[in-house]
């Protein structure tokens, strides 16, 4: 069972660099996720907190997810990634609880596959914004996953700490 985090959230501002469209459903999914409505959205969506390694802006990424043997699996193309790397803890909005996770962002295709493998097939709005689809055997087909991967998707496994 993760561990909730005891710190109390940040109160500085949340950066959110989405433009247009994405801008206002990130901010109303944030707005769900941090209140008492979370469940409407939290069986889907998780809310992932980062800082900035230059700026130190802080972030609140909305993310389709799946629980997986303990973990929380994400795939993004953002480039907010680059602050996961080096494995520092990062908070995560999860089932309505603030939980404590360390990132892995999987550089390795093979790592990558594992986490795409758990993470796409129960994710249908995943699988098309990633232009993955399944193959008979109800995998990803291998192309799409490695041409996702070459257009910048990154697979990423969350987890929590304790």
């Amino acid at each position: 069972m993760p561990r909730t985090s005891t710190a109390q959230p940040s109160t500085a501002p949340i950066r959110d660099n989405s433009v247009g469209r994405q801008r206002v459903i990130n901010r109303m999914m944030r707005g769900i996720l941090n209140s008492p409505l979370h469940g409407l959205m939290s069986g889907r969506l998780t809310l992932l907190y980062v800082t900035g390694r230059k700026s130190g802006a802080r972030y609140a990424v909305p993310l389709a997810y799946t629980d997986h043997e303990g973990q929380i699996l994400l795939v993004s193309g953002g480039t907010w990634v680059r602050n996961l790397r080096g494995g520092g803890p990062v908070e995560v909005q999860h089932h309505g609880r603030r939980i404590t996770t360390t990132p892995e962002v999987a550089e390795d295709p093979d790592r990558a596959w594992e986490i795409a493998v758990a993470l796409l097939p129960p994710n249908p709005v995943l699988r098309r914004f990633q232009q993955i689809e399944l193959d008979e055997a109800g995998l990803p087909r291998r192309d799409q996953f490695d041409a996702a991967r070459e257009r910048g998707a990154k697979f990423i496994a969350l987890h929590p700490a304790g």
